[in-house]
């Protein structure tokens, strides 16, 4: 139960979900902007059949970075991490990380199968999203893992 309600809080305050709600009111009052951004995803150019690729990168980054969260350091020090009361929490995090970049990667090869039937405003639409969660994701593993280093390493003796 506690896990659930943890997961819960995860997905419900979060810069991800932010911004995925603001590529959502773009959507609803702006959608010019986004078929802007979707239409030459449609003329598919070269550079353009590629780009939906880079949430699979920043999945990669994540999957990486999360290993790294999980074990930080390389000698028995991890030993405090995983002896830390909310190391639990940690854990889910880094979790919910790799299920929101997988869901984002998929997202994204999505627009290569269905690009034909989407509109332009729906493909910009996914393919914002699925970039900038999954980039945003990544960004927050990135930026944890240094200050989880710079914690541990203060609080061992």
């Amino acid at each position: 139960m506690k896990k659930n309600y943890d997961i819960l809080r995860m997905a419900l305050i979060s810069p991800e979900l932010c911004f995925l709600l603001a590529v959502v009111l773009v959507y609803q009052l702006w959608p010019d902007v986004l078929s802007f951004a979707g239409q030459p995803f449609k003329e598919k150019g070269d550079v353009w059949k590629y780009l939906p690729t880079l949430p699979i990168l920043f999945t990669g980054i994540v999957f990486k970075g999360g290993e790294k969260i999980r074990a930080p350091l390389d000698n028995a020090m991890n030993k405090i991490l995983y002896e830390w009361p909310f190391y639990n929490f940690l854990r889910n995090r880094v979790l919910f990380s790799f299920f929101i970049c997988i869901f984002c990667s998929i997202s994204a090869i999505s627009l290569w199968i269905f690009i034909d039937s989407l509109k332009p405003s729906i493909v910009g639409a996914i393919y914002i999203s699925a970039t900038g969660i999954s980039g945003l994701t990544a960004l927050c593993i990135i930026l944890a893992l240094p200050s989880l280093k710079e914690i541990l390493c203060k609080y061992t003796k």
